[in-house]
């Protein structure tokens, strides 16, 4: 699992590459909680474009970023999701959570 997070003015760009499961999970956990609790941030996009697989742990580390997001009146976005990710997401409950490009 990679990570790298792009900030510029009020929006944090989170792009993922590999599998996000419970071995990735804490690697990637407090820098994607940072933003998503940056008051000076009014978007949130997490680019899953290489994101091959969401586990339960990283559903739960999406559900907490958009959770915080929402607390504070910021978009969390999820960009070009693979078809496994998206419905993960569908299925769980939790797409309506946020947006989707």
């Amino acid at each position: 699992m990679d990570i790298k997070i792009q900030k510029e003015e009020a929006t944090a760009v989170a792009i993922l590459s590999g599998k996000l499961d419970s071995m990735s999970v804490p690697d990637v956990e407090e820098g994607l909680l940072d933003i998503a609790e940056d008051e000076d941030l009014e978007n949130i996009v997490l680019d899953c474009t290489d994101l091959e697989y969401i586990a339960s742990s990283g559903l739960r580390l999406f559900f907490a970023i958009a959770k915080n997001a929402r607390t504070r009146e910021a978009r969390v976005v999820i960009k070009n999701p693979c078809d496994f990710v998206r419905q993960t997401l569908h299925m769980t409950g939790l797409s309506s959570m946020f947006e989707y490009e």
